[in-house]
């Protein structure tokens, strides 16, 4: 294996599965030495393939379970970009923002506790941008099948402390800190610290550990083209199109919605890619009515709240 053949390895493999699957870290799925491992990330994170570690975290099991997709279109005239921009960042709710093609200008995921806190925040937000939204689409998530790459996300809701939801803050802020570091942050014992670290894998709440990408990343290792995909299935075929789907390699994630689209996203490195992927749906035709294709452009991630931020979402005691 050369150089440049273990970076991307390394890049995509931590990416998709992350540091750790069924059991085996990374280095022994790659078959390398851990040091190895340590210095080729190292490399990559100098050289801007990806900005941070970081941690999926299943929202369904700390209250946080219910999102959605809000497609606008803005009137700049009366908003700078960037200015626009921050002020989505800085609301709670909001985790992606995208730049993208089509009847649209934005898309935004959202997350809550509820459909009714979902509602209830896009229409504060209307309000706020009253002068700025001009057209303005929802798609609700209703059963996720798929969630960055990983599947079986279905856990029971697991009640967490306060204390509890601070490590969670702390450490997907900071992954590098360690033990000691948390326990003179959170001011309990560090055998606490991992016990509670060691739960929360346990029980779902953690899915996996992963890389940030930078756009560079995502070219390396070839996904950088993202495309948002809405299928309108014919009746009672949605189950066919979800199963036949679901373990396809491009698919990142795939949820139904409450009028009974499919929705996927996917990633792949150019247009032609995504054109090709295009053909695997000949293998379910009469279940697709139509569909509609959205790319991703720039996109702007916020992959981690403070407590603050999350006690402005959920009742945190």
């Amino acid at each position: 294996m050369t150089k440049e053949e273990l970076r991307k390895k390394v890049l995509l493999t931590i990416y998709k599965k992350g540091f750790r699957k069924n059991g085996k870290k990374v280095e022994e799925i790659l078959n390398i030495k851990k040091p190895t491992l340590d210095y080729v990330l190292e490399k990559l994170h100098e050289e801007k393939y990806y900005s941070k570690e970081r941690y999926e975290v299943n929202f369904d099991s700390v209250g946080l379970g219910k999102f959605a997709w809000l497609f606008i279109t803005v009137n700049w005239n009366n908003f700078e970009y960037e200015e626009f921009i921050e002020k989505l960042l800085n609301m709670p709710q909001v985790s992606v923002i995208a730049d993208v093609t089509g009847n649209f200008d934005l898309a935004i995921k959202i997350f809550g506790p509820s459909i009714q806190n979902l509602n209830s925040f896009i229409l504060g937000l209307e309000k706020i941008f009253e002068q700025n939204i001009i057209n303005s689409r929802i798609v609700f998530g209703n059963q996720e099948f798929k969630r960055h790459y990983l599947d079986n996300l279905k856990k029971p809701q697991v009640k967490l402390s306060k204390i509890d939801y601070k490590l969670l803050c702390e450490k997907n802020n900071n992954p590098s800190l360690n033990g000691i570091e948390l326990s003179k942050i959170l001011k309990i014992h560090r055998n606490t610290i991992s016990n509670k670290w060691k739960s929360f894998w346990n029980n779902g709440i953690l899915l996996k550990k992963t890389l940030e990408l930078t756009e560079k990343g995502y070219n390396e290792i070839g996904l950088g083209l993202k495309a948002f995909i809405i299928i309108t299935p014919y009746p009672g075929k949605g189950e066919t199109i979800t199963k036949s789907l679901s373990t396809h390699d491009a698919v990142q994630d795939l949820f139904t919605t409450f009028s009974n689209d499919v929705v996927l996203i996917t990633r792949v490195a150019t247009s032609q890619d995504l054109a090709y992927f295009y053909r695997t749906f000949s293998k379910i035709q009469g279940c697709i009515k139509e569909t509609n294709t959205i790319i991703f452009l720039t996109k702007h991630t916020k992959t981690c709240l403070t407590l603050n931020e999350l006690s402005k979402i959920i009742d945190i005691k």
